[in-house]
């Protein structure tokens, strides 16, 4: 009951993004609340999604809007994917928007499990109204059949030049035995 809750809540947070073509995060027209893992500030709006479906960024792709099922209990083997959605970056003059992001993961025992530092979320072109935008840079995670149980923690850090904003993000999913 609880995940189905979760995944619900997911959904119904793209369904009212990509309703508004968000300049920021937005819930019935006004600025949505930040959270762990959806933040905003001055515009500029990042979400984390930690995700063991591994077809989400072909899904991305499609004129339908992608069901982004999150992922609260990891299967071992089976690789986790740390992708943001994100909105209202800044341009320079050139129209192009620079995004970068640090994707940290901890193990429950608080050391580093993995790190990708200065992935590109966006370089390139960012069309003016252009709505929510889906991560090109993205760190994977697969939990081997040694590591520990606990909770893992993701932290990536989200860095805009143009608004020269950083936003922090959080998430947790649980390795069972």
């Amino acid at each position: 009951m609880k995940i189905s809750r979760l995944i619900f809540a997911v959904l119904l947070s793209l369904i009212l993004l990509s309703a508004h073509g968000a300049e920021s995060w937005q819930k019935n027209g006004r600025p949505a609340a930040n959270t762990a893992s959806m933040k905003s500030k001055d515009g500029f709006g990042a979400q984390l999604f930690l995700t063991q479906d591994a077809g989400v960024l072909q899904k991305w792709n499609t004129p339908e809007l992608p069901k982004i099922a999150p992922v609260t209990k990891a299967r071992r083997d089976l690789p986790i994917l740390t992708v943001l959605l994100f909105a209202a970056p800044g341009t320079d003059r050139s129209g192009r928007a620079d995004v970068m992001c640090d994707f940290i993961a901890h193990k429950p025992d608080g050391s580093l499990y993995g790190q990708q530092l200065n992935a590109v979320v966006w370089k390139r072109e960012y069309p003016a109204h252009s709505g929510i935008q889906l991560s090109e840079g993205y760190m994977g995670i697969r939990i081997e059949p040694k590591d520990p149980a606990g909770t893992i923690r993701s932290r990536p850090e989200c860095m805009t030049t143009s608004k020269k904003i950083d936003l922090v993000l959080k998430g947790t999913f649980q390795v069972l035995r």
